[in-house]
């Protein structure tokens, strides 16, 4: 599932919980994405400053070089690293994350 499926979902699930009609729906999506083009407008206009003025490096520079140089040591650190571990912590973390969204669709669906 994407960011923005789950974003949706979360915001539809919100709308159900609230007991929203189809005509409070509908005004809860148009002022959901006015903020988002209001939100869009604001960040374009900022890194368009930072770029501009030549600051985007001196903010973005540091926590990148750090980021990287952090992932570089880990790496050089961690020579018992499984492969194939991981991808069971990962499974298992997965399966975790369905069951959860199984239990909150079903009490979700429950009458009331």
């Amino acid at each position: 599932m994407t960011p923005a499926e789950a974003f949706k979902i979360g915001f539809l699930r919100q709308c159900a919980r609230d007991g929203c009609s189809g005509e409070q729906l509908q005004q809860r999506i148009k002022t959901a994405n006015a903020i988002v083009k209001e939100g869009n407008s604001v960040v374009s206009d900022l890194l368009k400053s930072l770029v501009s003025t030549g600051k985007l490096a001196l903010i973005a520079g540091p926590p990148v070089a750090g980021a990287l140089g952090g992932y570089a040591l880990g790496r050089a650190n961690n020579d018992d690293f499984d492969p194939e571990e991981a991808k069971k912590r990962e499974e298992l973390a997965e399966y975790y994350r369905a069951t959860d969204m199984l239990r909150q669709n079903r009490a979700l669906a429950a009458p009331r």
